[in-house]
């Protein structure tokens, strides 16, 4: 009788059980491979030839360039993911180390972080203007009330010096936040209106102090010694065109404004007045 010869084949069972074993070890293998990669790369995350130590700060006027190094250095500090130093020149943020320089320091307008070398990053800071004061959303008789420096764009950020004085024009009236850092009126307003003081200060004469409520009307004071009226719906050259108008008019043709106590041209063509 003939006899059948093994074909050497593994049952079913045991060929997917060999199977099952050779995945786990190619999965094991990976992982361990990851992980001694993760090692080695957190591992050159710390050589300190590629960290910061050494922070350079633009030239300051009026910021302390000491306390921008202090608050780049905290935001280098510490550990990203509990584990990769934030003063790696490979992951340290850029984004984060500015923002936190405005936020520290409202008098600076702009900040730029860029990388010197494996070990040195350059901090360009550019500050704020003052082109004038903002003392309150209320003009207040209290000369103790502290008054703030305004930049171009109508910004409100740094508490100014007493000894001020005369040498900006005061402005009030409410602001997008309740306290200073604060955004006093649109960019684009506040422009405009700076625009039409330097006029009024030929046409009228000197601005002291400008008051802008709520509902759009505005009041500047002159050193003179009178006010002029008008609203902020009025272009600059109406405004200009109304007041250039009033002084030639029989009323006041011959006089100085200087005589008047306020010089109202909110409505148009009509103009009102009072005389002291």
């Amino acid at each position: 009788m003939a006899k059948h010869r093994s074909t050497g084949a593994l049952p079913p069972s045991r060929l997917r059980e060999r199977r099952r074993k050779a995945r786990t070890l190619t999965w094991l293998f990976f992982v361990m491979a990851f992980l001694i990669l993760i090692g080695v790369l957190v591992g050159l995350a710390h050589v300190k030839r590629i960290r910061v130590t050494e922070v350079a700060i633009s030239e300051t006027k009026t910021v302390s360039a000491a306390g921008v190094e202090a608050a780049v250095r905290k935001e280098l500090t510490g550990l990203l993911w509990f584990v990769l130093p934030r003063d790696n020149v490979l992951i340290y943020s850029q984004k984060n180390i500015e923002g936190r320089v405005l936020r520290e320091y409202p008098a600076i307008k702009s900040v730029t972080v860029s990388l010197k070398n494996f070990h040195a990053i350059e901090v360009k800071v550019v500050e704020r203007i003052p082109v004038a004061l903002w003392c309150g959303q209320a003009m207040s008789t209290d000369s103790s009330n502290p008054c703030f420096f305004l930049d171009e764009s109508g910004f409100i950020y740094e508490l100014a010096p007493e000894y001020s004085g005369d040498a900006y024009v005061r402005w009030y009236g409410e602001t997008s936040l309740p306290n200073p850092p604060a955004q006093y009126i649109r960019t684009d307003v506040f422009r405009a209106l700076v625009s039409l003081l330097a006029q009024l200060n030929i046409e009228a004469g000197e601005p002291r102090q400008v008051i802008q409520d709520v509902t759009g009307d505005v009041r500047v004071s002159f050193a003179e010694g009178f006010d002029l009226l008008f609203t902020l719906m009025q272009k600059t050259d109406e405004v200009l065109a109304n007041l250039r108008a009033a002084k030639s008019s029989d009323v006041l043709q011959g006089k100085q404004l200087s005589e008047l106590q306020y010089l109202d041209l909110r409505f148009g063509n009509k103009m009102y007045y009072k005389f002291k």
